[in-house]
């Protein structure tokens, strides 16, 4: 992974005086914006559900200092878990438009569903002093596992196979420089584009704290 890392950071030209390699670590939480509606897959309005959106998260990267406004990173991003649990009939005795069941309903199955997201993300940083900007793209590969409970006490697993999503993503922060280390503070925005899976959340914004240490 170090050696991926160097070899994407190193188009940036021959070291010199200016330029400044570092690592950076942060930590934070993920706010998952959900996106499937009535009956998409994983829950249905008439029964009730809910969903854990909220998740910790980190980063850990590699980078290089281009000039004093410019740096560039490579990270592997943890964007966290979410999940849903809900109650629902099979999709033939379910109507979506009038939010409501239409047969069998007195027996529907319990639904959990557990999702995660990582992978790695490349980021440019403009600072200007204290403020900066940071956009990229983070591939997001996401994976789910869901389990169903019957009325009558079956229970059956089921996996979705992993999917990856690209995500353009945008952030705004602020930094504290206090040689070698540079103290920050940030909040980020990703939308995932694509997937042919169904992951629970292709949309979030993350905050996080962290730490520059420069070699």
């Amino acid at each position: 992974m170090k050696s991926i890392l160097i070899a994407l950071l190193c188009f940036c030209g021959s070291a010199h005086a200016a330029n400044s390699f570092y690592i950076e670590a942060a930590g934070g939480l993920t706010y998952f914006h959900q996106y499937k509606k009535d009956n998409a897959r994983w829950y249905q309005d008439a029964y009730p559900w809910t969903a854990g959106l909220k998740s910790p998260a980190w980063r850990i990267g590699l980078g290089r200092k281009i000039d004093k406004h410019w740096d560039l990173t490579l990270s592997w991003l943890e964007i966290g878990r979410n999940s849903v649990v809900s109650l629902a009939v099979l999709d033939q005795d379910y109507d979506p438009i009038a939010h409501s069941c239409i047969r069998n309903c007195d027996k529907p199955t319990r639904l959990v569903v557990n999702g995660s997201g990582h992978g790695p993300e490349i980021a440019w940083r403009r600072s200007f002093g204290m403020p900066y900007v940071r956009g990229g793209v983070f591939l997001w590969f996401t994976k789910l596992q869901a389990h169903y409970e019957t009325h009558d006490g079956t229970r059956g697993t089921f996996y979705q196979e992993p999917d990856i999503m690209i995500a353009p993503f945008l952030g705004v922060g602020a930094r504290y420089k206090w040689k070698p280390i540079e103290l920050f503070t940030e909040v980020t925005y990703y939308h995932g584009l694509g997937s042919g899976g169904y992951p629970i959340a292709k949309r979030a914004t993350v905050p996080m704290v962290g730490a520059r240490f420069e070699f």
